[in-house]
């Protein structure tokens, strides 16, 4: 189904580079419990963000070209997810589309669906019905219900998709509620924050770990923007015991000591594990590392 490949599509790309504002837990509705913000501008505009650019899946980019008729990486401003516990969900998609693309995007997401238009006042929406199936991640039992989505392109400026109207008309209005719990992380110029409330999902949607430390992580934020010329990446992990976050960072110290002992460490590897800030206290564990896009580039040449 069109519309859950373009979700599909946008979540994997996100996840794979890291567009223009910040997000705080302001922006996050009080009940979601997992947001992905991706400010693609600054990506764009920044030697940094380029390098991550580098990063993006060049099959998911092609594919997204190819059905429907735009570039990620030119023109996309905005990415923004969130979800909660019973599988609800909004997204925000923002940019500079052309009116023609826009047309061409809403035909290939209606294609072979079982849409009606809507008008409450607020503006046109879709109703599709039967708009795909669960979307499933490799490493875990996670998934999304997208039995019916609705989608509107009346602002002029973006996409918004949602599992209601309710969200779809706060998300284009941008009512927030806001004091969300979950963990956010700022920086001086953040291109992407990813922030999961663990401890609150559902069996249904939480990761299999075989793990127990992971298992009692509660709270997972990440954070990567750029400090000058370097990136900049940070993140926190909470859980239920202040002993699990010192267990794993006492493994992240660890492997910086190995570090030191190894001769046969890749320098690529060993110069940015030298560069670990490693912190735990008794409100969690925070990983902080900032390199160089010559650093980036010789780990992935690898």
């Amino acid at each position: 189904m069109k519309v859950t490949t373009l979700c599909l599509s946008l979540l994997i790309a996100s996840t794979s580079l890291p567009a223009a504002a910040e997000v705080s837990n302001r922006d996050i509705p009080p009940d979601a419990l997992w947001y992905i913000n991706i400010d693609m501008e600054s990506l764009r505009t920044s030697k940094p963000g380029q390098v991550i650019l580098d990063w993006v899946d060049d099959e998911v980019v092609d594919d997204m070209e190819k059905e429907f008729d735009f570039d990620a990486g030119e023109d996309l401003d905005r990415l923004f997810f969130h979800g909660n516990a019973e599988g609800s969900f909004s997204a925000r998609i923002l940019g500079t589309l052309s009116d023609a693309t826009r047309a061409h995007m809403l035909s290939e997401m209606l294609k072979n669906t079982d849409a009606t238009l809507k008008n409450d006042g607020w503006g046109e929406y879709y109703v599709i019905d039967d708009a795909g199936d669960e979307i499933e991640f490799d490493n875990g039992d996670m998934s999304l219900d997208t039995d019916t989505i609705y989608v509107s392109l009346a602002t002029g400026d973006g996409l918004f998709i949602a599992s209601s109207a309710e969200r779809l008309e706060a998300e284009i209005r941008g009512i927030r509620g806001g004091n969300a719990n979950v963990l956010v992380l700022d920086g001086r110029r953040p291109f992407l924050q990813i922030g999961v409330n663990a401890d609150e999902l559902d069996e249904s949607q939480q990761f299999d770990f075989d793990s127990d430390l992971l298992r009692q992580t509660s709270q997972v934020a990440l954070m990567i923007g750029s400090v000058g010329d370097s990136l900049d990446f940070h993140t926190r992990i909470t859980a239920t015991d202040p002993e699990v976050t010192d267990s794993m960072a006492n493994i992240v110290r660890g492997l910086i000591s190995l570090r030191m002992l190894s001769n046969e460490m890749p320098e690529a590897v060993g110069s940015i594990i030298d560069k670990l800030n490693v912190d735990s206290d008794s409100g969690g564990m925070s990983i902080r590392l900032q390199v160089t896009p010559d650093e980036v580039r010789a780990l992935s040449d690898l």
